[in-house]
């Protein structure tokens, strides 16, 4: 079973079809099953850490395209001031939003944009937990963390929506598969929920 990869995937989806004149529908089950797992995958995406670099002059920083919220924020370099996390308004009024400096708070202004107080002074490497979702799977994105960790759940989920393309009352069968891979993950995800809430879980990246 070649489960690996977004190509892999698709040809494990025809042979368990039995329908190589349904391959070029491959894409579309798999797309389809990924917009059934995003509000799930949603309620708590994966924890993920990039070093992001602020621009002189610039208040504002721009995180991964996969991020969807930013948990904490740090400097890089040892020795300088540690980052504060305000909401939005509060950052905005505070007395730094409008003077020049080494950034020391920081606020979520949703999307992928966190604004910095002060403004950076300077070029600063700040390395970033972040909340990302898991990137759907394309001829450029080859596998993403759910494949890699559950090529079950992506499999059955997308013969499941194949099934339905094609009317064939052997869905039940694809169903009994479903839930319990489904079950399995969403246990696992509420399991790391408890671990990547938990206040020592960030301190080991700041």
């Amino acid at each position: 079973m070649d489960l690996d990869s977004y190509a892999g995937l698709q040809n494990e989806i025809t042979d368990w079809l039995v329908r190589p004149d349904l391959a070029s529908k491959a894409p579309t089950f798999i797309a389809l099953f990924e917009a059934d797992i995003r509000p799930k995958v949603h309620a708590l995406e994966q924890i993920a850490i990039s070093i992001i670099t602020t621009t002189p002059g610039t208040a504002t920083v721009e995180l991964p395209a996969t991020a969807k919220g930013v948990s904490a924020l740090a400097h890089v370099r040892p020795g300088m001031p540690k980052m504060a996390q305000q909401s939005p308004l509060t950052l905005l009024q505070s007395p730094r939003a409008g003077v020049s400096g080494v950034p020391c708070q920081f606020a979520w202004e949703g999307g992928r944009t966190v604004r910095l107080a002060p403004i950076p002074d300077g070029e600063y490497e700040l390395r970033a937990i972040y909340r990302e979702n898991f990137a759907p799977l394309s001829a450029d994105v080859a596998s993403n963390w759910v494949l890699e960790e559950f090529p079950n759940l992506y499999l059955y989920g997308a013969l499941g929506h194949a099934k339905t393309y094609m009317q064939d009352a052997q869905i039940a069968g694809v169903n009994t598969m479903y839930a319990p891979a489904l079950a399995d993950f969403l246990a696992e995800l509420s399991r790391r929920k408890l671990v990547q809430g938990s206040t020592s879980f960030h301190q080991r990246f700041l």
